[in-house]
């Protein structure tokens, strides 16, 4: 222990040992009283200085408890103490950075203090400093080598620092130094032997963990996981007659558990599709294999591609080889027999069958669903759609079921397999399982109902959506009570545009049943598409407490919510907004990060090793989730936005002055008078709102207090003590000094976190560009080019921009130069030079085969080049839409885009775009943002439904 540099007298001693007891039992106010009494006698004593400063900082004082703290480092820079208490001001505000500096420079004037290394090893393990938590675990060991969180946090280190042997070889003497396990300490001793297998297993040691859990498998108590983790080494050490056994035995416990299911095909040796490999890839690879001269067995490595953590069961259709398609036909076969109740049994079949097998197979597994109006039943056959085959076969199956229903009121006899097939026992047995193939019944209970139902899913899949809605219509008229249909009728007018069509049945639903959560949010979400921000922030508020609710909405951490409430904002042009629902879901993920702090000690006391190490794993890439990626996107696209804003609202204001001018003195003046009037109305009409918000609130609170008791009590003393918010609008974020550097810091993230996503790389180049970043620009398109490749059309707009850029402004810096000139010509495949790449482009992609989205980026890029080719690129694009074409062969979305491309932009034409529009609105009869005409005939049908299931319903 350091000796004090500003030692005390004996009382004042005392004194300082009360202020430290003081700050540990919370008693402030007693803490800042003694620490005044040090002080009125030693004023520049630094640790009580600091202490004081510390105290303050838990009373929400911020700013004098730095100005204390830094006083008493100046008064004493010695003492390991101020230094600790700095760094613990920082460690406060999540400042982990400076804090890990703090720490380290009080180690230096007191090396041995064990609370500073656990503080420091808690901030690298945090940070993800695993070098320096090695270090500063390795000290603590040293210090204190009777503790077991020591020994334990020592080889987690050098695990995460991947020398696997080392790791096993502390846990191995560490657990040489216990004499015998007490039975309080079972279920930890159980966890460190299981952990251990782990690492030995990810160190490349599969035979030594298994030999591991078979020789300590008294020891453990995680009996399933053990189970699960010596299938995964049999697997891995190719032998799969031995994990086939452990399998089966876990088939017995779950026969549900796919992943178990996709373990035991791997024992027969059929592989998993790669991650992201499409239907189509696997057959031109199954084509190539079987025009080889010999299949290679499967390889140890690629069984090891099973894991008992994947988290979600794989339903990706694959491709079979006939040898393969008869080992799982034999299994599933006894699989069904063993297990009747098994639904994985009788669906897995339905991914290797083909033709009358798959066909007799699905109508007994089918009818179940029909039978009992199960909803779901369209979701689960969905990965069948991947093979055109089968998704015609399916058809043709529930249309005879729709036949047979509409003539006879009954589902027809169950169909056979083919005379010939070995499917027979899985047949027999599914056919066992399915009920009565009566069809009595109305509405919900009546199966043509369902039947119909799928029927309309199927057809809006296929693209056919006036199919869809007619089959939707007759499904609702024999049970208009049914809340699923309502919400299958939004998706399919989602599907052709009709946003305001599927908001208003989404709602329609909603009201069916106001109880029902999950149909909130889909009408919420409804309503955030058709743009109608305001009504679906008054639906989403239903499910939230009285008072406060968009501050409860937050707590709740709806991302969903959060996201497309952005994106609405977004699409309207209100970026303030927009901004605030996006950097509210980058908050959520930054309290996720925060959230583990607490587990660093916890885990290791506990010793969830195996838990603990996934948890870390699990926050390494939270940043790639969805909901991250989706609102780090729209933020740099808000702050690209408002880095355009200035010119656009140059431009504005100059058309502005420009109409002014041309008006008469007199109309000028009565012009300027009429604004200032529009601009005192606005104002008041926003104060008098602001005052009836404030009263009805205080309305509210008054409301509950005296009628909710303690609880009411409870929760307004929870919500008085909320801060309000300084900037709910998000007015402050849209007015960024520099809108580029902000966007910056959400693109660091995403290139970080999600290299292999395409619009962050697109943002990231985008962002780089503008900045003059021109290697940073470069990497971002290259990557692009690399995952998406180069005939994506972004990819390609991304290319010719960053090739532009260079060529206009060359980088100053001659080694950044000579890197990007050497980079170029990849990224141009060899082109002499962009036009040739542009032009390049431009034919491959002008031909009818190509998508519209292919063409009208290489109608943008060349206008971009060359503005004189403009009139050409429209005329081509214009050219893709003839007057008549059918809505199934065009692209709703891609015509979207080209429509705003023609409004704006290189390819800008106001004369071709109204002539998109015109020509778009034939073509997209149900779409709201091209006014077709059918696109408001759901109100109509909503009232009828009303009308017939009685008024206030629905």
């Amino acid at each position: 222990m350091a000796q004090p540099t500003q030692p005390l007298p004996n009382k004042e001693s005392g004194l300082f040992r009360q202020v430290v007891k003081f700050y540990e039992s919370k008693q402030y106010k007693k803490a800042i009283k003694a620490a005044d009494q040090i002080l009125k006698k030693f004023p520049e004593h630094g640790e009580t200085l600091a202490m004081k400063g510390l105290t303050f900082n838990y009373m929400e004082k911020k700013e004098e408890a730095y100005e204390l703290v830094r006083k008493g480092l100046r008064a004493d820079l010695k003492s390991h103490v101020c230094w600790h208490v700095y760094g613990l001001l920082y460690r406060s505000d999540n400042n982990y950075l400076e804090a890990i500096k703090c720490y380290t420079n009080a180690l230096r004037f007191d090396k041995d203090n064990v609370q500073i290394l656990r503080d420091l090893a808690m901030l690298q393990i945090q940070m993800r400093d695993i070098g320096g938590f090695v270090d500063t675990r390795y000290r603590l060991l040293q210090l204190r080598a009777n503790n077991r969180n020591n020994w334990i946090s020592f080889a987690i280190g050098h695990h995460l620092d991947g020398n696997h042997e080392l790791c096993v070889q502390i846990l191995s003497a560490f657990e040489s130094t216990l004499d015998e396990v007490p039975p309080s300490e079972v279920y930890e001793h159980s966890e460190l032997l299981a952990y251990k297998a782990q690492v030995l297993q990810e160190g490349g040691q599969p035979e030594a963990a298994l030999t591991l859990l078979e020789q300590q498998q008294d020891k453990l108590r995680d009996k399933l996981g053990v189970m699960h983790s010596k299938a995964q080494l049999l697997l891995q050490l190719g032998r799969p007659e031995a994990a086939e056994a452990l399998f089966r035995k876990l088939l017995v416990l779950n026969p549900d558990d796919y992943r178990v299911h996709e373990g035991l095909q791997l024992c027969l040796g059929i592989q998993p599709p790669s991650e992201g490999q499409t239907w189509q890839q696997q057959q031109q690879q199954a084509a190539a294999a079987a025009g080889s001269s010999s299949e290679a067995a499967p390889s140890s490595s690629s069984s090891s591609v099973w894991s008992p953590h994947s988290g979600k069961k794989r339903r990706l259709l694959q491709v079979y080889s006939e040898e393969q398609r008869g080992k799982l036909v034999a299994l599933y076969g006894a699989l069904a027999q063993q297990y009747p109740k098994s639904m994985a049994c009788q669906r897995i079949p339905l991914d290797f069958l083909v033709g009358s097998d798959f066909v007799a197979a699905a109508d007994s597994y089918v009818r179940r669903y029909l039978l009992r109006g199960i909803p779901s039943l369209f979701s689960d056959l969905k990965p069948l759609y991947a093979d055109s085959a089968k998704a015609a076969a399916l058809q043709q199956l529930f249309e005879g079921y729709a036949a047979a229903l509409r003539s006879s009121g009954s589902l027809p006899a169950l169909l056979q397999p083919a005379s010939n097939s070995s499917n027979g026992p899985l047949q027999q047995q599914q056919a066992a399982n399915g009920s009565s193939s009566s069809g009595s019944g109305s509405g919900e209970d009546n199966p043509l109902t369902w039947v119909l139902h799928y029927l309309a899913q199927h057809y809006d899949r296929l693209g056919d959506a006036e199919s869809a809605l007619r089959l939707n219509y007759e499904a609702l008229q024999l049970a208009p009570e049914v809340i699923e249909l309502l919400l299958a009728r939004a998706r399919i007018l989602k599907h052709t545009g009709d946003m305001v069509g599927a908001a208003a049945a989404a709602d329609a639903a909603r009201k069916a049943d106001t109880a029902d959560r999950y149909t909130n949010s889909m009408a919420v979400k409804a309503l955030f598409a058709a743009g109608q921000v305001e009504a679906a922030e008054q639906t989403a508020m239903l499910f939230t407490r009285d008072g406060d609710q968009l501050n409860n909405l937050y707590d709740m951490q709806h991302m969903w919510y959060e996201v497309r409430c952005g994106d609405a904002h977004l699409a309207a042009g209100a970026l303030g907004k927009a901004l605030k629902q996006y950097t509210a879901v980058a908050k959520h993920f930054a309290d996720f990060m925060e959230d583990q702090f607490d587990f660093h000690s916890y885990c290791v006391r506990k010793m969830t090793l195996r838990s603990y190490i996934g948890l870390l794993r699990l926050e390494d890439r939270l940043q790639h989730h969805p909901f991250y990626m989706r609102a780090a996107v729209g933020a740099v696209r808000c702050y690209l936005a408002l880095q355009d804003a200035p010119a656009a609202a140059a431009a504005a204001t100059a058309a502005d002055e420009a109409s002014l001018a041309a008006l008469s003195p007199e109309e000028r003046k009565k012009e300027k008078l009429r604004r200032k009037k529009e601009e005192k109305r606005r104002e008041k009409e926003a104060e008098a709102a602001a005052a009836a918000a404030a009263t009805a609130a205080a309305d509210a609170a008054k409301q509950r207090s005296s009628s909710g008791g303690g609880a009411a009590d409870k929760q307004k003393k929870k919500s008085s003590t909320r801060p309000p918010d300084p900037d709910p609008d998000g007015s402050k974020l849209a007015a960024a000094a520099d809108p580029l550097a902000e966007a910056t810091k959400y693109v660091v993230g995403l290139v970080q976190a999600a290299p292999q996503h395409l619009e962050s790389q697109l943002a990231a180049a985008e962002v780089y560009g503008r900045k003059g970043r021109a290697l940073l620009e470069a990497a971002a398109v290259k990557r692009a080019r690399d995952f998406a490749g180069p005939e994506h059309p972004d990819v390609h707009r991304a290319i010719v921009r960053f090739a532009q850029r260079v060529s206009n402004t060359p980088p100053a810096n001659p080694a950044v130069q000579q890197l990007v000139t050497e980079l170029l010509p990849q990224l141009l495949g060899g082109a002499a030079s962009v036009a040739a790449y542009a032009a390049a482009y431009s034919s491959q992609h002008s031909s009818a085969s190509s998508s519209l989205r292919h063409r009208a980026a290489a109608a943008e890029m060349a206008a971009l080049l060359d503005p004189a080719s403009k009139q050409q690129g429209v005329q081509a694009l214009l050219s893709t839409l003839q007057p008549g074409a059918a809505a199934a062969a065009a692209d709703l979305a891609a015509c979207t885009e080209v429509h705003k491309l023609l409004l704006s932009g290189p390819l800008a034409d106001a004369a071709a775009a109204v002539e998109w529009k015109q020509r778009c609105a034939k073509v997209f009869k149900r779409s709201n943002y091209f006014g077709g005409e059918q696109s408001s005939d759901t109100k109509q049908l909503l009232e009828q439904l009303a009308d017939r299931i009685g008024a206030g319903k629905l």
